[in-house]
């Protein structure tokens, strides 16, 4: 099931910014439950560079980076979930950045 989703996610035209962040934070959030941390990082970090290029899909930027860092955590990477977090904080106290 992740696979078909992983390509789906990856077929949605450019022209469609939200569907496809919604798709790449569903693969991103199944990656993590099957506990593929690099996939879900990597998926993840996706929607983050689509959230920063649609005015609409800003405000999700602090959760975007919470969630890459808690991949990094799971992975045992402390100093990376660590500064990961601190960017999510970030853009959590000033969402306009």
């Amino acid at each position: 099931r992740l696979s078909t989703q992983i390509l789906f996610a990856d077929l949605i035209p450019t022209s469609y910014a939200e569907e496809r962040y919604k798709a790449y934070v569903n693969v991103a959030s199944m990656s993590y439950q099957y506990r593929q941390y690099e996939l879900a990082k990597k998926y993840f970090a996706k929607a983050l560079s689509l959230s920063g290029e649609v005015d609409s899909l800003k405000k999700e930027t602090g959760n975007l980076w919470e969630r890459i860092s808690q991949c990094e955590e799971m992975q045992k990477n402390y100093y990376s979930a660590l500064l990961d977090l601190r960017e999510a904080l970030r853009f959590i106290q000033d969402p306009t950045m």
